[in-house]
């Protein structure tokens, strides 16, 4: 997008040595990406002791959580130990069923989120 700026000169010399570019368009988007990522930051920082934000511990305990859940124990990286152990022929079957674990795993959280929009709206209606 173009956009016509008028810029007092002492302001334009100040951005150019602070972003320490020499051309001003190029300056003018550093400054403005700034100032955004400034301000989305600031939106951030507001929500701070409003949203319950998980710790990067409880981050990992919920993807083990989701792993012995998709695949039988919590690391997938033996569950590709496992698969690359086996023989060609064991492999694919091996696959096959861990691919089936996932796929009715998939569907069942899509049969309860179905039940669950159904409730909602049955609750409004």
């Amino acid at each position: 997008m173009n956009v016509s700026v008028e810029l007092d000169d002492d302001l334009a010399r100040a951005l150019l040595e602070l972003t320490g570019v020499e051309g001003l368009e190029e300056a003018v988007v550093i400054a403005t990406e700034s100032y955004v990522r400034h301000k989305r930051l600031g939106r951030f920082r507001a929500l701070k002791g409003k949203v319950d934000i998980m710790s990067n511990e409880e981050l990992e305990a919920a993807d083990l959580e989701r792993n012995r859940q998709l695949w039988g124990h919590p690391h997938s990286d033996e569950t590709q130990d496992q698969i690359h152990s086996q023989e060609p022929e064991s492999r694919t079957v091996l696959l096959q069923r861990l691919q089936g674990r996932y796929t009715d795993i998939e569907e069942s959280l899509a049969d309860e989120l179905v039940a669950e929009r159904r409730k909602e709206a049955e609750d409004e209606g």
